[in-house]
């Protein structure tokens, strides 16, 4: 029959409904029979020619989806493209509150496993280093997994246009759901925060050489997590330095920041040029000591035998564990500066605190 749609070879049922409403569409803008009068006959034999476009198009919102911006398509997207997509979009926004809560789970095991070292002597920290701290750190990623894991499932079902619910029954109440939707807004606007503040951190954090910096923060870039050793993109440093470097460069200019690998040379220009100079190190297995690297420390010393400091520096804060142990000799060495030193194990959250909300106070007030 002229003008029917006839479908020779089962197709999904997403196929199926994109047929039906491509005849209906057919039959409104025909008026009922000018396509027939034509004489232009309309047949699908289960090839994608004709739905290729739709196709494309469900499977690129899909994906966006999977991708974070659910949040995006529930409120620009059409009433049927929400009902269609529905379980899609509450998938992403559970996965956003998943991930959100793996993060926050994940910095809680770090400090309570901190909090723990504190409160230990040096050398019983050394062996709770593969208990305590081992346990607690692999405790710390089990929601991340979990979160890896169901995000590869939604996408892979995402590509062959399927979504089962990934958010347990007792969870799919309009309440959580709401809660769901308030959450993914607030993470959309922290994502970007985040990145417009690191883009700001980096750029004032460029290398520059034309003249010295005022404050400095020199890194090694090593970070020990229980027994395992990794290196910390260049960024994070920069972020970390950020709310220091925003009141320098509006104190000193743009120029007047760097954040630079931990050397003999860049503390050396650091301690005879800046006016404060954060090191980012760990500290030595020889109590007081300093690592520039994996194989080499510092001693106070070795402050003076570089050539020791400039008539502009007034605060140098040491975030290396048990370098207090000899407090009065940095504080030698480095003088006039004020020093800033732990004779304990020190923690990266309260570093992290000190350059946030205390180091910023501490810029304002520096000559």
């Amino acid at each position: 029959m002229q003008g029917e749609i006839k479908i020779t070879q089962s197709l999904p049922a997403w196929e199926a409904f994109i047929v039906v409403r491509m005849r209906t569409k057919l039959q409104s803008i025909s008026g009922g029979g000018a396509i027939i009068s034509a004489g232009i006959p309309i047949s699908c034999h289960g090839k994608r020619d004709i739905l290729i476009g739709k196709t494309m198009k469900n499977y690129l919102i899909n994906l966006l989806c999977c991708i974070g911006f659910a949040l995006e398509v529930w409120l620009f997207g059409t009433t049927s493209t929400r009902q269609q997509l529905n379980r899609q979009i509450k998938n992403s926004l559970f996965l956003t509150l998943l991930f959100s809560f793996s993060i926050v789970f994940f910095i809680g095991c770090l400090t309570l496993s901190h909090f723990l070292w504190k409160s230990t002597g040096f050398s019983d920290a050394v062996l709770a280093d593969f208990s305590i701290y081992s346990l607690l750190e692999d405790i710390s990623v089990v929601p991340l997994y979990l979160w890896c894991g169901l995000s590869l499932f939604s996408l892979g079902f995402c590509l062959i246009n399927r979504s089962p619910y990934l958010l347990p029954k007792k969870f799919r109440s309009r309440p959580f759901e709401g809660v769901m939707f308030i959450w993914g807004f607030i993470s959309q606007v922290l994502l970007a925060a985040i990145v417009g503040i690191t883009l700001r951190a980096n750029y004032l954090a460029r290398p520059h050489l034309e003249k010295p910096s005022s404050v400095y923060m020199l890194y090694e870039n090593v970070l020990i997590l229980g027994d395992r050793t990794y290196s910390v993109p260049e960024w994070v440093f920069n972020l970390g330095f950020y709310p220091i470097a925003e009141v320098s460069a509006a104190r000193w200019g743009d120029d007047s920041i760097a954040v630079e690998p931990l050397s003999r040379d860049s503390l050396t220009r650091a301690l005879q040029n800046g006016r404060l100079v954060f090191i980012a190190s760990h500290g030595s297995y020889l109590g007081g000591a300093i690592s520039l690297s994996p194989n080499e420390v510092l001693y106070p010393v070795d402050v003076f035998l570089m050539g020791g400091t400039g008539s502009n520096l007034q605060l140098v804060y040491i975030a290396g564990c048990n370098a207090g142990n000899l407090a009065d000799e940095w504080q030698l060495f480095l003088a006039p500066a004020q020093v800033i030193v732990f004779d304990r194990l020190s923690a990266i959250e309260e570093h992290i605190y000190w350059l946030w909300f205390r180091g910023p106070k501490v810029v304002s007030s520096l000559r």
